[in-house]
């Protein structure tokens, strides 16, 4: 039974510890409406409270401009809480009448769900 407890212990301890690979950047939608200044965007999303990094891309053309929000989290234990963070993308351009589009809205995950994207996905 010792032997049993020291095992699980070693597998629940490496299971927890992120191991070697790097956890893989997840797209989190954004709250609508964005604030829109000029070329900058600020959108805001709810992420996770164990989150290394976010980041986004910004796919601008003559039309529309397609924001997508990223975040990494990291490894290992973390209370399972949500958390609001901000995102200011500063565009090559000012959006002007181009279309704002949530780039999560655009993923299968994500495109159907009326609370995250509604009928419109800006």
């Amino acid at each position: 039974m010792r032997y049993v407890v020291a095992a699980l212990s070693v597998v629940l301890l490496a299971a927890c510890s992120g191991g070697g690979d790097e956890p893989a950047a997840q797209v989190r939608p954004w709250g609508k409406p964005a604030e829109v200044r000029g070329s900058a965007v600020t959108v805001q999303f709810t992420g996770s409270a164990c989150q290394k990094s976010r980041d986004y891309r910004a796919e601008e053309t003559s039309e529309q401009v397609v924001l997508t929000v990223r975040e990494t989290t990291g490894g290992g234990s973390c209370v399972a809480m949500a958390v609001t963070y901000t995102v200011v993308a500063e565009l090559e351009a000012p959006l002007g009448d181009r279309a704002l589009v949530d780039g999560a809205c655009l993923l299968e995950k994500y495109a159907d769900d009326p609370d995250v994207c509604g009928a419109d996905a800006s």
